[in-house]
This record gives C-alpha cells, structure tokens and sequence, in this order.
C-alpha cells in the first residue's frame, strides 16, 4: 500500500538553535528500550493523521476527496478501516474546509467552517456517512481563527485553541456546544513580544495540541517543542499546575512587517496521552536517524518520556524503530507509533506497550 505522509511543523523556519531552556529534559535518564509489535494496515487505511486512540479504535484524518476523516479499528496485529465521516461539500451536514476532530466516550465530534459560520457537530458512528447531528453556529466574531486541538470536555462543552475577530489576549475558549454560548478563558503568553495578537496567537495555535484526564486537569502543548504544561480552569481562568517544558521565544519581524519570524528551538516533539499518562516522542533526529545539520530540522526520534498528570517523570526509554509520531491508546499504557518507508513510502506502524517491556 502505498501512503504519501506529511509531516507538517507549525511554521517553515529556520533560525539558530536555542541554547538554554528551563525543561527537565537533560535529566531523563533511559529506563529501558521498549520492543514494538508491528502492524499490518490494510488498503483502505490512506495515512491520514491520527487524532485520537480510544481503546484501539483509530480516529484519523483521510487525504480523500470526499472526507475529512477516517475510522480503523486495530485487533491483534491489524488495522482494518471500518469508515469514513465529516462529509465535504455545502450541502446539509456538510463542511467546507478546516475540520477538527474530537472524541468523547467512542464518538467523534467535528468543528468545522461551513456556509459562512464555524460550526460543531456529534458523528452518528452507526452510520458514519449520514447527516450528523448539527449544534448551533458559533459567531464568526467570536471564533474567527481556530486551531486543530480540541477536546470533547463533557456532555456539553468544548474546549479549544480559538481566537477572536478583533485582536485576541486569550489563547483558550469554550463553547457550549447545546446553546451556542463562547466563552473566552484568560491565558495569553508573557513572552515579551509586541507585534499583533493574530500573529502571536498563529504561533501558539499552528500545530499544537489540547488533552484532558477527564477529572479536571487539562495539558497544552507544542509541536514546535516551546511549551508543554499542565492545567486547570477556575472562573475562566487557566490556571498553569505542571510545566514540563518551557522554552522561550525570540521573535523577529520580516521584511513585510506584518509577519513574524522565531529562533527554531532544536527541540520537536509528538505528544498523546490518556486518562493516566502523558508520552512525549522527542523527534531530534532525521530520517536517517542522525543529528540535524545546518537548515535541517528534527521531525524523527526513538526516545520517549512518559509522565504523570501531577508533572511527575516516570521513566524514558529508547524505541526499538525511529518514528515520526506516537498516540496513545486510552484503554491501557499502550501507543502506537508510525513511520514511512524510506524506500517504498509504504505507512509502518507498531504498538508498545510501556508496562511490560
């Protein structure tokens, strides 16, 4: 099967390495190497990216010309695709274009633009491929730029990465997703930079990522590899508990003015996690597994960090493949990791399993 992968960094950037940063990184000591039991994947399944495992059933975007997203299901050694839903196109529970994906106790929920509005809507996973269930629009006013990371917080409200059409100074919003309601949620980054709130908000927003344990604690991160903490939400507020890592930012202008430059931090990860753990995949290596050399960057790795929700390190540990991307399974401390074939661009998948290694 032949699967064109894309890996994608927040901004096309190349700058100088940062040298300090206030992370616990260079303390992780290796634990062991963990063995990974490869994954046959079957025809269907086109290599979109992964979103969310919830007890080893895939939620995955689709490079399809009529999706947005995928559904596979992995039993033993094999993943079958078993369907595709967020329909394109203007029609009745269809979308144009930028689509999130959400899952919440085995159902995916899906925001996307559509018809001049952005709004949400509840997947029927019987029948994936009929009209879902379509909640109110939200104000275009309100959530004129949003990003890719959303989470499914309870029964009626997301929480997501969302920017306002006049200047935002929050990164963070919820959306009650019964009666409409948007609020914002205060939280704007103090990293000393004065240019336009879009543009430092595309910073923090391009590529990253929103989780939860379901108990109260939610965790942000970059793919970029600039931040990555632990937090709760009290009276809008969020409430940093757990930095995990924390690099800063040196900004600056291009040629245009209107644009943003930043110094690449050196330091890239994927990062998943279920309601116990959080896995880092710290990609520092190229494809042929090697330190980067000048104007190259790191997008492959074989060292992971595993953590608790109370900012605690578990352990790290080398992986017996270099990969480009980890996920979690939400049923145990497994996760699956994918790479392409350097020769073939074939899709390859493992599952580890990071209690008995």
């Amino acid at each position: 099967m032949k699967t064109l992968i894309h890996i994608i960094s927040a901004v096309s950037l190349v700058g100088a390495l940062l040298a300090g940063c206030t992370s616990t990184e260079n303390q992780e000591e290796i634990s062991g190497v963990l063995t990974g039991e490869e994954i046959t994947i079957d025809d269907d399944f086109d290599g979109g990216i992964i979103r969310k495992v919830i007890s080893d059933t895939i939620y995955a975007e689709t490079y399809g010309p009529r999706y947005f997203h995928q559904m596979a299901v992995v039993s033993f050694d094999t993943l079958t695709s078993i369907g595709r839903f967020s329909r394109k196109g203007q029609g009745p529970g269809e979308f144009i274009q930028q689509v999130s994906l959400g899952v919440r106790n085995n159902i995916p929920y899906v925001i996307g633009k559509r018809n001049g509005t952005v709004q949400a809507a509840k997947i029927n996973t019987v029948d994936p491929d009929g009209n879902p269930t379509m909640y109110p629009p939200m104000s275009m006013q309100d959530v004129s730029a949003y990003s890719y990371a959303f989470i499914v917080d309870d029964d009626s409200t997301f929480l997501f990465l969302v920017a306002p059409w006049e200047d935002p100074e929050n990164l963070f919003g919820r959306y009650n997703y019964n009666t409409g309601a948007f609020t914002p949620l205060v939280y704007w980054p103090d990293d000393g930079f004065t240019g336009p709130s879009h543009s430092k908000y595309r910073f923090y927003a391009d590529n990253s990522k929103l989780q939860t344990n379901h108990a109260g604690k939610y965790f942000y991160s970059l793919a970029n590899g600039r931040k990555a903490f632990i937090f709760s939400i009290r009276n809008d507020s969020v409430i940093i508990e757990h930095t995990i890592y924390d690099y800063p930012v040196s900004y600056s202008a291009d040629d245009d003015g209107l644009n943003y430059s930043y110094d690449y931090s050196g330091h890239e990860f994927s990062v998943d996690s279920n309601d116990s753990i959080i896995v880092f995949l710290h990609r520092a290596l190229t494809a042929e597994g090697r330190e980067p050399g000048p104007s190259e960057f790191g997008q492959y790795g074989n060292r992971i960090s595993v953590w608790d929700w109370d900012g605690k390190l578990i352990g790290s540990y080398e992986l017996d493949h270099l990969v480009y991307g980890i996920y979690v399974n939400s049923s145990d401390n497994s996760f699956y990791a994918r790479m392409s074939d350097k020769q073939t661009g074939d899709d390859l998948m493992w599952r580890y399993r990071i209690d008995n290694r």
